[in-house]
């Protein structure tokens, strides 16, 4: 577990994005951006190169899936954890028909954000 992995955290909501952050502190994750939407989150996306984009559906600007599209275009390799509170199964279908590498339905426990997290970097 030597490995660190820069993560982006892209929610509308600053309140979910603090208590993610804090799930992550003292992990091999470490927080390197926050977006508050889909716009932002692919300008900083591009920007920082994440190893892992924990992104939201609904989000003003661009939604989550339409900033998936983008950055899984630009980088096909791309490990992106879709959060929502939308767990239908319509939803997470297109999430990961986009390019998505999992699903979290909010809200979720830091164990599961972890297990997710690592299974994506292979060292679940």
């Amino acid at each position: 577990m030597g490995d660190q992995y820069t993560v982006l955290i892209a929610d509308d909501s600053a309140f979910v994005r603090k208590v993610v952050a804090s799930h992550l502190t003292g992990t091999e994750f470490s927080v390197v951006a926050e977006a508050g939407n889909g716009e932002e989150a692919l300008q900083l996306f591009r920007e920082h190169r994440p190893d892992v984009v924990l992104l939201d559906v609904i989000m003003p600007d661009k939604t989550g899936p339409e900033a998936l599209e983008a950055m899984a275009t630009e980088s096909p390799s791309v490990n992106v954890l879709v959060l929502s509170s939308m767990g239908s199964e319509e939803v997470v279908n297109g999430c990961l028909a986009a390019g998505a590498k999992g699903f979290l339905q909010k809200p979720f426990e830091k164990e599961a954000l972890l297990t997710q997290m690592r299974g994506m970097m292979g060292s679940a």
